[in-house]
C-alpha cells in the first residue's frame, strides 16, 4: 500500500483529536459497520429498523455544523430537508440544496445536508446518489484549503462511496480513498492525522469486504506500529488509542489472522492492566481495559458464552476493586461503565440460553407464508441439513451475509443443505423505479410478499423465505435478539450451531459446520 506507507515514512502522526472528530468517528463507524462488520466483530443489529442502517442523518434539525458562514443561505435548512425527504420530494430537495450550495459552496451545514440527501438516495436511487457523491468528492478534493468542516464532509462522502450498494468497482473505491488521503497529506495549516487514520480504516474495510484481507493487514499493521510507538506506559490516552486500534484490527482480521489478533490482544491487555497498577490511578485509567474486554466479551458471547461470562465477571471484579481504591463518590464516574456492563450481562444471558439450545430438538416451523419455496415442516426436512437464517429487508448486516448464503446453496444444495430465510412483515414494498424495497404505510400482505420475491431476485438469492405470523414465538424459541442469526439443524432435526452477526469469523464457523453436518 505505497500511498499510505509514504505518509508513515514522514514520521509519527500526531494523534491529537480535533473537536469535531469524536462525533464524526461515531457516525463513521456506524456507517462502516453497515457495509462490513462491527468493532466487536459481530456484525448484527437489533430486531427493529434503525435510522443509522438506513443511512439517515439523525442530527437534530436545528443543529448547526462547525464552520458555518454568517452569510449561509437559509432557504433550506435541516428541518426543511428532512420534511422533503420524508415526503419523497427528492428532486425538489436536490434543486433547493444545489441552489443554496451555489450561493455558499463552503457552508458546513449545506455540505452535511448534501451527504444526508445522498445517503437517503442510496436506498432509493443509487445511481443518482453516486453522481451527487462523486460531484461533492471532486469539489472537496479540488479546494485550495480544507478546514475541519470540509474534511468531515470529505470523510463522510468517501464512506458513502465505498458502500456495496453503489455500482462502483472496488479499484475505483480504493482510488477515491487514496486521492482523499493524498489531499489531506498535502494540506497545510491543520493536523489531519486523525482523518487520515479514518481513511486508512475505511480502506481496510473495503479490502476485507473483497476478500483481500492480506492487503488490509498490511495497512493495519502500519496503523498498529504507529499506535504502539506512540503508547506511553503511564498515559491512558495513548494506551486507549492503541487498544482501540487493536479492537479495529481484530474486528476485521480475526477470521483470517487469529494468531496475530491474539498476540495483539495480549499486548494490549498488558498495557491496559498496567494502568491500574499506578499509584495515582484514576477512573479514566479503567477505560482501556474496559474497551478491550467489552469488545472481546461481545465477540465471545456468540461463540463461547461461558468464556465470555467468566471474562465479564473478572472485569466487574476489577471495576469494584478499583472503586474501593478511589475516593468516596467515585461511583458517578463509573456509572457509564456499570450501565454498559449491565447491558453486556443482559445480552450474555440470552447468549447462554442460546447455548442451552445446542443438541435439543428444533421447534416446528411456524410460517404464515412461504416465498418461492413449497411449504415445509420439520418432518419434511428430516434427513436434510437445515440453515435457518433470521433476517429483515432493512438489515444491512443481513444483506452482507447474502454472498455466503448464495455460495453455500450452490455448493451444498445437492448434498442435502436447505436454507430458509425467516423474516416477518415490516411494511415494506417494492419500488420499481429504484429497484429496491422501501418503507411504506399500511402495506398489504400481498404487496409485501411480492416485494420479497423481487428482493430475492434482485440479490440473486436461490433459497426461499418463510414469513412468521405477527404473534409468532418462532424466533424467540431460538432466542433471537439480534439479526442476522443463523441456526444450523442436523439431519435428525437437532440444533447444532447458532451464530449471531455477519462477521467473517461467523461465516467461517458456519461454513465448517455445514461441511461437518453433511458428512455425518
Amino acid at each position: 500500500m505505497p500511498r499510505f506507507e509514504q505518509s508513515a515514512a514522514q514520521g509519527q502522526d500526531n494523534e491529537q483529536e480535533s473537536d469535531y472528530l469524536p462525533r464524526l468517528r461515531k457516525r463513521f463507524l456506524v456507517w462502516s459497520l453497515a457495509m462490513a462488520s462491527s468493532l466487536t466483530s459481530s456484525g448484527l443489529v437489533s430486531l427493529h429498523p434503525s435510522a443509522a442502517w438506513a443511512q439517515e442523518d439523525s442530527a437534530p434539525a436545528d443543529q448547526e455544523e462547525a464552520g458555518d458562514s454568517p452569510q449561509e443561505d437559509k432557504t433550506i435548512d435541516r428541518k426543511t430537508l428532512n420534511e422533503l425527504l420524508s415526503s419523497g420530494k427528492f428532486e425538489e430537495a436536490a434543486e433547493r440544496l444545489d441552489a443554496a450550495l451555489a450561493n455558499n459552496p463552503d457552508g458546513a451545514t449545506l455540505l452535511a445536508m448534501n451527504n444526508s440527501l445522498a445517503g437517503r438516495l442510496l436506498r432509493k436511487q443509487p445511481e443518482w446518489a453516486r453522481q451527487r457523491l462523486t460531484s461533492q468528492f471532486e469539489s472537496l478534493v479540488a479546494r485550495k484549503k480544507l478546514d475541519q468542516a470540509k474534511t468531515q464532509a470529505l470523510l463522510v462522502t468517501c464512506s458513502y462511496l465505498a458502500q456495496p450498494k453503489l455500482d462502483l468497482a472496488v479499484e475505483d473505491k480504493l482510488a477515491l480513498i487514496d486521492r482523499a488521503h493524498e489531499r489531506l497529506v498535502s494540506s497545510e495549516g491543520n493536523d489531519f492525522s486523525a482523518a487520515r487514520r479514518t481513511l486508512l480504516i475505511l480502506k481496510g474495510r473495503v479490502l476485507v469486504s473483497e476478500d483481500r484481507a492480506r492487503e488490509a493487514k498490511e495497512l493495519l499493521d502500519d496503523l498498529i506500529a504507529r499506535s504502539r510507538a506512540a503508547a506511553l506506559l503511564d498515559d491512558a490516552s495513548t494506551i486507549n488509542r492503541f487498544v482501540l486500534d487493536v479492537t479495529i484490527y481484530a474486528s476485521m482480521l480475526s477470521a483470517e489472522f487469529p494468531d496475530a489478533v491474539d498476540s495483539l490482544a495480549t499486548e494490549a491487555e498488558t498495557l491496559a492492566s498496567g494502568l491500574l497498577q499506578k499509584r495515582d490511578v484514576s477512573a479514566s485509567d479503567f477505560s482501556a481495559l474496559y474497551t478491550l474486554r467489552s469488545s472481546r466479551i461481545s465477540s465471545l458471547m456468540h461463540s463461547d458464552p461461558k468464556q465470555a461470562e467468566a471474562m465479564l465477571a473478572r472485569l466487574e471484579d476489577q471495576r469494584d476493586a478499583l472503586m474501593e481504591r478511589l475516593v468516596e463518590g467515585i461511583e458517578k464516574e463509573f456509572s457509564t461503565y456499570s450501565r454498559n456492563m449491565d447491558r453486556l450481562r443482559s445480552r450474555l444471558e440470552f447468549a447462554l440460553k442460546r447455548e442451552e439450545l445446542i443438541g435439543t430438538k428444533a421447534p416446528e416451523i411456524d410460517a404464515e407464508h412461504f416465498v418461492t419455496t413449497e411449504p415445509v415442516s420439520m418432518d419434511d426436512l428430516k434427513g436434510k441439513v437445515v440453515l435457518v437464517d433470521f433476517w429483515a429487508v432493512w438489515c444491512g448486516p443481513c444483506i452482507a451475509t447474502f454472498p455466503h448464503l448464495i455460495e453455500w446453496h450452490q455448493q451444498y444444495a445437492d448434498e442435502g443443505l436447505v436454507i430458509l430465510g425467516a423474516t416477518k412483515f415490516y411494511e415494506y414494498e417494492w419500488d420499481e423505479e429504484s429497484g429496491q424495497a422501501i418503507r411504506g404505510t399500511e402495506v398489504q400482505p400481498e404487496a409485501e410478499l411480492a416485494m420479497l420475491e423481487k428482493f430475492r431476485e434482485s440479490h440473486g438469492l436461490h433459497h426461499g423465505f418463510l414469513v412468521t405470523p405477527r404473534e409468532s414465538n418462532y424466533s424467540s424459541s431460538f432466542q433471537v435478539t439480534g439479526i442476522p442469526q443463523a441456526v444450523l439443524i442436523d439431519r435428525e432435526g437437532k440444533i447444532r450451531m447458532i451464530r449471531v452477526g455477519s462477521s467473517p469469523a461467523n461465516a467461517k464457523a458456519i461454513h465448517e459446520k455445514i461441511e461437518e453436518l453433511l458428512a455425518e
